[in-house]
């Protein structure tokens, strides 16, 4: 059942109604991939980043176990009959401040989350705490490009971009995986500035 959690944490009414609306009217199949390739991958006890109003919840295998975060209150009020619906236990909190002991859970999942919280080397230290040993952490995340000219675009547009759609463009994520312990196991570049895959926790 969904437990619900008091934020603290300041809120963006008319960017989560916009977000859920996008939402409502059906994803692409480019979004059901990437979806069903992360989220539906996820095994064991699993704990959800920056959730957002919960179009991945549908997509997890019936026998895991998942626990979800997200800050942002309205997000979470949105996402709330969805983990009712799905089992899962919906808590308020910051992926910089993961409300969980030490190696709690055998998969962290995250979707366009380390491009959006306010410091991802934070946020990548806090999901490696929580994860077991050889735990899996699961992603889809915009980063920074390896054609110089698309990064120079990306710097460029960042400012606006962040403002429009919460999200930084650029960030070098796969590198803050790798400073802070992960083993980066499977990685495919997808169209733009998209990464899918899956990073490992040494033993």
């Amino acid at each position: 059942m969904a437990q619900r959690r008091v934020s603290a944490e300041r809120g963006h009414r008319w960017f989560s109604a916009g977000y859920e609306r996008r939402g409502r009217r059906g994803e692409s199949a480019y979004e059901r991939d990437l979806r069903t390739r992360v989220a539906g991958a996820a095994t064991g006890r699993v704990l959800e980043i920056g959730a957002g109003t919960g179009f991945n919840f549908p997509y997890y295998p019936p026998d895991a176990e998942v626990v979800a975060t997200e800050p942002d209150p309205y997000m979470v009020e949105k996402a709330e009959p969805r983990a009712a619906e799905h089992g899962i236990d919906l808590r308020a909190a910051p992926a910089e401040r993961l409300p969980f002991p030490d190696a709690s859970f055998d998969t962290v999942v995250s979707t366009g989350v380390f491009c959006s919280v306010d410091d991802p080397r934070r946020a990548m230290v806090e999901v490696h705490r929580v994860l077991r040993s050889r735990g899996a952490l699961l992603f889809s995340e915009h980063v920074r490009s390896e054609r110089p000219l698309r990064r120079f675009m990306q710097r460029t547009l960042n400012p606006i971009h962040r403002r429009l759609f919460m999200c930084h463009i650029g960030r070098d994520t796969v590198r803050f995986m790798r400073e802070v312990g992960f083993e980066i196991e499977e990685l495919d570049r997808l169209r733009y500035a998209d990464v899918i895959g899956v990073a490992r926790k040494p033993s």
